[in-house]
């Protein structure tokens, strides 16, 4: 469930707003996220006059961002080629950089993940200056967060946040805090969602971009559905509704929205005629698969585990051709899930059903778990500590693993914690034999406890209690060599 300026669709038909006579060229694009239906008349009024490449360029890009919203993603992608063209025979690097961004966006819309990308990589190589790169960062974002690579999208939005805000780009920082929001909603991390989306419409309030503004309320309703305030989603869609319906847009993501709502409130009948309402809608081929995964969803909640079948195999066929793994993976899930609910026999559907949970897991670092005792403990359960605690001995295998996000970025439950306050973690970074681990924790805490570590304990003597426990644990064990690799597997970070 993500709305960026992507995933509008242009209603046909009603009157087109005369022109302002003072309206220039340079006003096109942004006047998309104004009324879109008078950005594309005025590109195509400008076109008719016959003008030069760059002008010609700004004109044809504005019309395949408003064709792109309406859901025509190959008319985008073709008026998009042909303003890429003309602003390389105009002898402009950064007109040309900011048309490959929009490209890279329509063909990450299409489906057409790896295309898109690259695309979206050569316009970040030929951007000039900081500015530049943050407004390509947002892009990029949000078009890594649409092919479900949350962490390289989070990683981007926090760089662009900082570049658009240097830079004083009012508009492309509110569009950066949003992406980022929305990044951070779909690991869980609600809280910084919450902040994110409030500092965005503050933002947009200023810029007078309206159909962002309903963005905003929408987003809002993603929040409040996430705290459980059913009632005030609820008010927040009905709020970007209304706003919608002035504008003449239509959002696929207003109804999938709202059907998630009315299944939480036990109306699954009535969220399964909204979502398959919205597909039969004109939509882009990568929103068309999520509302079928989101179908069959409500679907195994309404009881008809055959419809659920049927619409998660339709849309892991999608994001197989799209090349978004998680999404696929998760399609496979539902898959399982509704053909355990027809009542086919359990056994290898449960052992199928296990590794393709531990193959999510993998693709989602933020949802690495520690099993305690009663239930995970997840890296965003972690992030929503008011005070972490000030030293953690985290016994189980692989506990400080971190994974990559983005160029320069490592996320993992240990890394989660560091931010938060915690001065000291012992981890390990390889399996661990239970039995030969033991003594070295029985060590760890003895020396701890001996050293009187606390908070306000010294420097490094975190890293010396470990130190010292692996030779107590392998003394004791008489040099055992299961129990030295055990205590060679665990790491001090930190004090």
């Amino acid at each position: 469930m993500t709305r960026t300026r992507d995933q509008a669709l242009l209603v046909p038909g009603g009157a087109t707003p005369p022109r302002p006579p003072d309206q220039t060229v340079e006003d096109l694009i942004p006047l998309t996220g104004v009324s879109p239906r008078e950005a594309l008349a005025a590109a195509r009024s400008l076109l008719a006059t016959g003008p030069g490449p760059r002008d010609a360029s700004i004109a044809h890009q504005a019309a395949a961002i408003v064709l792109r919203d309406f859901g025509d993603v190959r008319a985008a992608i073709r008026e998009l080629r042909l303003a890429a063209r003309l602003a390389r025979a105009a002898g402009e690097p950064g007109r040309e950089a900011d048309v490959l961004t929009s490209l890279g966006t329509a063909l990450v819309m299409a489906g057409r993940t790896e295309a898109g990308v690259a695309a979206l990589d050569e316009a970040l190589a030929r951007a000039a200056g900081g500015a530049a790169r943050g407004r390509i960062l947002v892009r990029r974002g949000g078009s890594l967060h649409i092919a479900g690579r949350y962490d390289e999208a989070r990683a981007d939005l926090r760089k662009a946040i900082t570049l658009t805000r240097r830079s004083g780009e009012v508009l492309w920082e509110a569009r950066a805090r949003t992406a980022g929001a929305l990044a951070d909603l779909a690991v869980g991390a609600t809280a910084r969602a919450e902040a994110g989306f409030l500092a965005a419409e503050s933002l947009f309030t200023g810029t007078g971009q309206r159909l962002e503004i309903a963005y905003a309320r929408q987003n809002r309703a993603l929040v409040a559905f996430a705290a459980g305030d059913l009632p005030g989603a609820l008010r927040h869609l009905d709020d970007a509704a209304g706003r919608y319906a002035e504008l003449g847009v239509t959002v696929p993501d207003a109804a999938l929205d709202r059907c998630a709502v009315l299944l939480a409130a036990g109306l699954p009948a009535d969220a399964l005629a909204g979502v398959e309402a919205a597909l039969a809608g004109r939509i882009t081929a990568t929103k068309r698969a999520e509302l079928r995964l989101a179908a069959a969803r409500i679907a195994l909640a309404a009881g008809r585990p055959g419809q659920a079948a049927e619409r998660a195999m339709m849309a892991r066929s999608a994001f197989r051709t799209q090349q978004r793994e998680w999404w696929r993976i998760h399609a496979t899930f539902v898959v399982l899930q509704a053909r355990l609910a027809a009542g086919r026999p359990p056994g290898r559907l449960l052992a199928e059903a296990r590794r393709t949970a531990a193959r999510l897991d993998e693709l989602r670092p933020m949802f690495s778990s520690l099993r305690l005792d009663d239930g995970p403990m997840t890296v965003h359960d972690l992030e929503r500590l008011r005070r972490a605690p000030f030293r953690l001995i985290l016994p189980s295998c692989e506990s400080g693993l971190l994974a990559p996000a983005g160029a320069d970025e490592l996320l993992g439950l240990a890394s989660a914690l560091l931010p938060l306050g915690t001065a000291g973690i012992v981890a390990s970074v390889a399996q661990v034999n239970d039995r030969a681990a033991a003594p070295l924790m029985l060590a760890l805490h003895r020396r701890l406890r001996s050293a009187g570590l606390g908070e306000g304990s010294g420097p490094g003597t975190l890293a010396a209690a470990l130190r010292d426990a692996r030779a107590d644990a392998c003394h004791a064990a008489a040099g055992d060599p299961v129990v030295a690799a055990a205590g060679w597997s665990f790491i001090a970070l930190g004090a």
